[in-house]
């Protein structure tokens, strides 16, 4: 499941920051297991609004900023 996780992941633009629970919703898994799968692919989270919920919150880049 983490391989499907990091394609899914990886297909996502990469200059969108998105929260846990948006990622949960996208996939379809709880948020548990998407913590999981950031934990196991050491992506560091930041500080930011999350671009598809507008909540002030930890995000995610599936790629890093250029």
């Amino acid at each position: 499941m983490l391989n499907e996780f990091r394609g899914f992941f990886s297909n996502l633009p990469g200059k969108v920051g998105y929260c846990v629970g948006c990622l949960g919703d996208m996939y379809d898994k709880p948020l548990s297991t998407i913590w999981g799968y950031l934990i196991d692919d050491g992506l560091l989270g930041r500080p930011a609004e999350c671009d598809n919920c507008g909540k002030s919150t930890v995000t995610f880049r599936s790629k890093p900023p250029r």
